[in-house]
């Protein structure tokens, strides 16, 4: 699991410093999320939603980086984080509702 995701982190990495775009912002966040780095996910579907805000994976994506922090940081702002995946995930099925 890691290292495929270790893999698809770096092609991303690359590809970002030529051709920046939503797409590969979000497929980095994916690699992100599936080890639970999800600050830096986080971060990657801020980007992906700058350059396209209707790009309903990259509001999906959010969402799951979004929970992964409340998941991992017991504080008082649980609540802020699971609000804030509430939006992004009623955004990406308002956006592309068959996926």
């Amino acid at each position: 699991l890691y290292g495929g995701n270790l893999k698809a982190k770096s092609v991303s990495n690359h590809l970002l410093e030529s051709e920046p775009s939503e797409a590969v912002f979000t497929n980095r966040a994916h690699a992100y999320n599936q080890i639970k780095l999800y600050k830096l996910a986080l971060a990657d579907t801020e980007e992906a939603i700058k350059l396209n805000p209707d790009f309903a994976k990259a509001s999906k994506r959010q969402s799951k980086s979004l929970l992964g922090l409340g998941q991992i940081d017991v504080t008082i702002l649980d609540i802020l984080f699971l609000q804030q995946a509430k939006v992004a995930i009623e955004k990406a099925i308002h956006q592309d509702p068959t996926d």
